[in-house]
């Protein structure tokens, strides 16, 4: 009887040892899966700040241009 008890507590640490590998990995990947997503999300965030500064650029040069036209219309 006592070696059935060490085997049932034996079979009981094993699985709780395993389910903790298997739960412990499962976080890693997470980990990782959202250092990628972070990664490309600050890469998007670069690219829309290059894209506004741009826009900005474009605003200023033409924003003259369309205040003369409405005055030049209006005339």
């Amino acid at each position: 009887m006592t070696a059935e008890w060490v085997a049932v507590v034996v079979a009981i640490i094993a699985a709780g040892t395993g389910a903790t590998v298997a739960v412990n990995s499962g976080f890693r990947r997470l980990a990782d899966r959202l250092g990628a997503v972070e990664h490309q999300v600050a890469a998007l965030a670069e690219r829309v700040a290059r894209l506004e500064g741009t826009l900005d650029v474009l605003r200023q040069y033409f924003a003259p241009r369309r205040d003369t036209d409405q005055t030049e219309g209006a005339a």
